[in-house]
C-alpha cells in the first residue's frame, strides 16, 4: 500500500471542497483533494446533450459574495453573462404579470399586487428586516398569513420562496428568509446584477479552482473514492483512498468532508460520534434534503420571450421557467433554444417518486408554456433527491462545520451557516473551515487534538 503525507485531505470536489482546497493551498498548505467521479464540481457541472451544452444542477452563479471572492483571491476566472432582470414576472392561471423593476421590493410588489392594501405587508417586511425578524419556529407561510388573508398572495409566495431559498413556503423558516435578505453579500443597489449565467458552463469555474489548487502545489485526484477516515485519540488522522493504481493511505493533520454526512460518519466510524450528533445528521441531512425536478427543453423557436426567471403560481409542482439561451445563445446549436423548468415536491420530505414528480411537472408545463408540445423536446429531466438533492438540508438547519471528531470538518450545503443558501453558502463554509484550520496550525506543523 502506498503512503503519503499532507497537511489537509479534502473528500469531495463540490463547491465547498474546491473552495476550501484553493484557499488552503493559497496559504501554503499541502492539500490533497480526492473525488470519486471523473469530473470535479459536483452539481456545478456541464453536459453535452444532442449538441446542447447544459448545466444539470447549478445554472446561475453570483458575481459577488464568497465564491467570487475566493475566485478573485486565487486567480480563478469567473465569467458570467447577466439577464436584464433576475425575476421577469409570474404566470398565474395562464396569465403573465410582468415585474416592474428588479430586486426584493419589485418581487414583493409582484406577490402582493392583488392586495387591497399591499403597503401593510410591505411595512411588516420592513420591520422584520430593519428591527426584529420572526422566530425560527414560524414558517414563511405562517408569517405571511398574519398579514394577509388573500389566497392569491400566498400562492404567489410559494414559487418565490422555492426559487430563492430552495424549499416550500410552508417548510422554510421565516427567520431564515429575512436572514437571507440581510446577508452581507446581497447587493444594495437594485440595478446591480444578483446572478449570472456561466458563459462557458458551470463546470468551467470549478475546473478553474482545480487549476488554482494545482498551481499552488496541491493535488486533485479524480476517480479516487475515499474508503475510510482514520481516527485516533478522538481526532482525524487521514484518509484511505482507492486510486486506479491501488490503495493509498493519506496521513493528514485535518480532514475536510464535502460528502453527505452519513457517509462521513460511516467512514470515520459511528462509535466516534455522540448520539445527538447522529440524530441531527439523520433528521437534518437525510429526512430534510431538498428534492427538485429540472426539465430541460430544446426547441426550434423561443418558448419564453423573457430572459429572466418567470415564476409560476397555482401549480402542482412547477415554480419557475427560464430560458438561458436568451442571454447565452451559444448554449444551443444554431437556430435552437433552451428552456429550463423547475418543480419542487410538496412536501420536501423523502421518499419521493421521480416518475410521479415528472408527470406532475409535465402537466404544469403544458398549462403554462405555450408551444411546448408543438416546438419543444425534452433533452433531459433529472430529479435530484436522496444523497444527490438540490440542497442537502433545509435553510437554517445546517450542521456545524466542526464535527465531534477533532480536526474533521464539513463543508458544503449540509453545513450552511444561517442566512446562507446555494453556491454562495457552500463557498462560505469553505471560508469558515479554512480560517479555522489556519488558526489552529501552520503548514507543516502538527495540529492540536484539543
Amino acid at each position: 500500500m502506498k503512503k503519503q503525507e499532507c497537511d489537509v485531505v479534502i473528500i469531495g470536489s463540490g463547491v465547498g471542497g474546491l473552495c476550501a482546497g484553493a484557499l488552503l493551498a493559497d496559504r501554503g498548505y499541502r492539500v490533497v483533494l480526492v473525488e470519486r467521479l471523473s469530473l470535479p464540481g459536483g452539481r456545478c457541472s456541464t453536459k453535452r446533450v444532442k449538441g446542447y451544452r447544459l448545466d444539470p444542477g447549478v445554472q446561475m452563479l453570483a458575481p459577488r459574495g464568497p465564491l467570487a471572492d475566493i475566485c478573485g483571491q486565487v486567480g480563478a476566472k469567473l465569467e458570467l453573462r447577466f439577464p436584464r432582470t433576475l425575476f421577469s414576472g409570474i404566470r398565474v392561471r395562464g396569465q403573465y404579470h410582468a415585474a416592474k423593476g428588479d430586486g426584493p421590493e419589485a418581487w414583493m410588489n409582484l406577490i402582493t399586487e392583488c392586495e387591497e392594501d399591499p403597503g401593510r405587508i410591505m411595512m411588516a417586511i420592513g420591520r422584520a428586516v430593519a428591527w426584529q425578524g420572526p422566530p425560527d419556529n414560524m414558517t414563511v407561510e405562517e408569517w405571511f398569513r398574519q398579514h394577509t388573508h388573500e389566497v392569491e398572495t400566498l400562492s404567489r409566495l410559494q414559487p418565490f420562496i422555492a426559487g430563492t431559498i430552495g424549499t416550500n413556503a410552508n417548510e422554510c423558516s421565516a427567520a431564515e428568509l429575512f436572514r437571507f435578505f440581510k446577508a452581507p453579500d446581497q447587493p444594495s443597489d437594485p440595478s446591480e446584477p444578483i446572478v449570472g449565467i456561466p458563459v462557458a458552463g458551470a463546470l468551467e469555474p470549478m475546473q478553474e479552482l482545480v487549476r488554482a489548487i494545482a498551481a499552488r502545489g496541491g493535488q486533485v485526484w479524480l476517480n479516487s473514492p475515499a474508503r475510510r477516515i482514520t481516527v485516533g485519540d478522538g481526532a482525524a488522522k487521514g484518509v484511505m483512498v482507492e486510486r486506479p493504481e491501488g490503495m493509498t493511505q493519506l496521513s493528514a493533520q485535518a480532514v475536510v468532508s464535502n460528502m453527505p454526512p452519513r457517509f462521513m460518519v460511516a467512514m470515520a466510524g459511528i462509535e466516534n460520534f455522540d448520539t445527538g450528533y447522529l440524530r441531527r445528521v439523520r433528521e437534518e441531512t437525510v429526512d430534510r434534503s431538498t428534492p427538485i425536478t429540472h426539465i430541460y427543453i430544446g426547441s426550434d423557436r423561443p418558448l419564453l420571450e423573457q430572459d429572466g426567471l418567470v415564476l409560476t403560481a397555482n401549480t402542482r409542482r412547477l415554480f419557475q421557467f427560464y430560458s438561458p439561451t436568451n442571454t447565452v445563445p451559444e448554449i444551443a446549436p444554431p437556430g435552437k433554444h433552451v428552456t429550463i423548468a423547475a418543480g419542487m415536491p410538496r412536501p420536501c420530505i423523502e421518499p419521493i417518486s421521480p416518475r410521479r414528480e415528472l408527470e406532475l411537472n409535465l402537466m404544469d408545463i403544458r398549462e403554462n408554456l405555450p408551444g411546448f408540445d408543438e416546438h419543444g423536446e425534452i433533452l433531459m429531466a433529472p430529479t435530484y433527491h436522496g444523497d444527490w438533492p438540490l440542497f442537502g438540508t433545509w435553510p437554517g438547519r445546517g450542521l456545524p462545520q466542526r464535527t465531534p471528531v477533532v480536526n474533521l470538518y464539513i463543508v458544503g450545503d449540509r453545513a450552511l451557516p444561517p442566512g446562507q443558501a446555494a453556491v454562495a453558502g457552500c463557498a462560505r463554509t469553505a471560508q469558515i473551515v479554512a480560517e479555522d484550520i489556519m488558526s489552529r496550525f501552520k503548514p507543516g506543523e502538527t495540529a492540536p487534538i484539543f
